[in-house]
């Protein structure tokens, strides 16, 4: 007679035991998640195409055409002939005095504007850099928050309306990932009181404005008031 082999019960996981493993495989998911995010955030981003727009312009510049050979060499010929910026800025405040309308033009250089904005001090945002493209506008920054230090990318293009200058913030990166709506409306409100402090407070009607590889030109009408 075959001899009975007694099995051992089976262990089965109970209900409460699947929930257990779920929520813990879901809340490991969520921390590799969060790692990631924070890695993006953190992590130093790419520099923005307009970074590399002058460089790109610059060895292109000496192109057989003869056409585009002469427009970009007077284009470049007016900006070497510029004064430097802050002399600029001495001659639009003496312009303003005037008491007729007159026209003036400010060439803003990339170096210029990056040596004005090395001299300003803040205590949260830091390394700030700008960078002129062709019809377009870049800002790098580092900005300090909660003892983190978290990279910011703005890019995006001057636009005149009623006589002043304003700037539409088309894209904000923190860090790699793009920032909530919220965040770009308030760096734009941010950049448009900037500038509104920087060209507002000389009375300057503006007018028109350019933007080309390292270099924007402002133009616009002051006194007569």
């Amino acid at each position: 007679m075959a001899r009975r082999v007694q099995r051992k019960p089976r262990r089965t996981i109970s209900t409460l035991g699947w929930f257990g493993i779920g929520c813990g495989g879901t809340m490991l998911l969520g921390i590799i998640a969060l790692a990631i995010i924070w890695g993006m955030v953190t992590g130093a981003p790419a520099l923005p195409p307009e970074a590399s727009a002058g460089s790109s312009a610059g060895s292109s510049g000496g192109g057989s055409g003869a056409s585009s050979g002469s427009s970009s060499g007077g284009a470049a010929q007016a900006v070497r002939s510029a004064p430097p910026l802050e002399q600029q800025i001495q001659l639009v405040q003496q312009a303003a005095r005037r008491e007729q309308p007159v026209q003036v033009t400010m060439t803003l250089r990339e170096s210029e504007v990056n040596g004005m904005l090395a001299g300003e001090s803040n205590s949260q945002v830091r390394d700030l850099k700008i960078y002129l493209g062709d019809g377009s506008i870049a800002g790098t920054a580092k900005v300090d928050y909660r003892g983190s230090t978290i990279p910011l990318t703005v890019r995006g293009r001057p636009v005149v309306g009623g006589g002043q200058l304003h700037f539409e913030a088309d894209e904000v990166f923190i860090g790699r990932l793009h920032a909530p709506e919220s965040v770009r409306q308030q760096v734009q409100q941010e950049l448009d009181r900037g500038i509104q402090q920087a060209i507002g407070s000389r009375n300057v009607r503006v007018e028109r404005v350019e933007v080309r590889p390292d270099v924007m030109t402002v133009t616009g009408w002051v006194g007569g008031r």
